[in-house]
């Protein structure tokens, strides 16, 4: 597992969508993690 982190302005996103495809990694952003709490019945910071 990969975390970055990011500031407004750093071009994060960008930045962990392009080393996703290139380890051929699938990426998940926060949407996603939202989702997966939401099943879990578990707090988004948890599964964070």
């Amino acid at each position: 597992m990969v975390t970055i982190s990011r500031d407004y302005g750093s071009g994060g996103d960008i930045i962990a969508e392009r080393l996703a495809q290139r380890l051929g990694v699938e990426l998940f952003d926060d949407a996603i993690l939202k989702q997966i709490a939401v099943r879990l019945h578990e707090d988004p910071a948890a599964v964070r």
